[in-house]
């Protein structure tokens, strides 16, 4: 965007946190980052997986994970 001029022209959404898009989002060039719990869904697949192969005794919890926006200004 900035080699094409049009860092002020495009919204531009990325996802998951890491400290190269914290960076970026400081420098202007990522207007948002839409953060989860990836270790958190990982290990739900793996226990329902678990469970649909009879390697787990107990079914696998229901599992809401949470979003996170971070924006400039909560970042």
């Amino acid at each position: 965007m900035n080699a094409l001029g049009r860092r002020n022209e495009i919204v531009f959404v990325t996802h998951e946190l890491t400290d190269e898009r914290r960076q970026l989002m400081r420098e202007g060039s990522i207007d948002a980052i839409i953060d989860q719990d990836p270790a958190l869904e990982v290990r739900a697949a793996v226990e329902a997986l678990a469970a649909h192969f009879g390697r787990n005794d107990d079914p696998p919890a229901c599992l809401t994970t949470s979003i996170h926006i971070h924006m400039i200004e909560n970042c």
